[in-house]
């Protein structure tokens, strides 16, 4: 289904749900444009992934073309990646 096997050990909990269950709350994801699957995907509720699918989806309108926030500051700043580079080392809360 896509969901790294490192995160599947990092998070067995995931497995003692019914692979049905599994199968559709990852599906949903997938039908939403999430590349990255986790396995919180499956044993959250249903509130906190709709709010995350929301959440992606938001950002990635904002984001448009761009494939990363630092591309998009770059860009909207008009200045180079390097220079946002050194931004995010300086001040990593951004």
């Amino acid at each position: 289904m896509g969901v790294a096997g490192d995160r599947i050990l990092r998070d067995l909990w995931v497995l003692k749900y019914h692979h049905k269950t599994i199968y559709e709350r990852l599906q949903k994801v997938k039908n939403t444009g999430i590349d990255t699957l986790n396995p919180w995907m499956v044993r959250c509720s249903e509130d906190i992934l709709n709010r995350s699918i929301q959440i992606f989806q938001e950002t990635k309108s904002i984001l448009g073309d761009n494939k990363s926030t630092k591309m998009y500051l770059a860009n909207r700043l008009n200045i180079s990646p390097e220079i946002i580079e050194d931004m995010y080392r300086k001040v990593p809360a951004l």
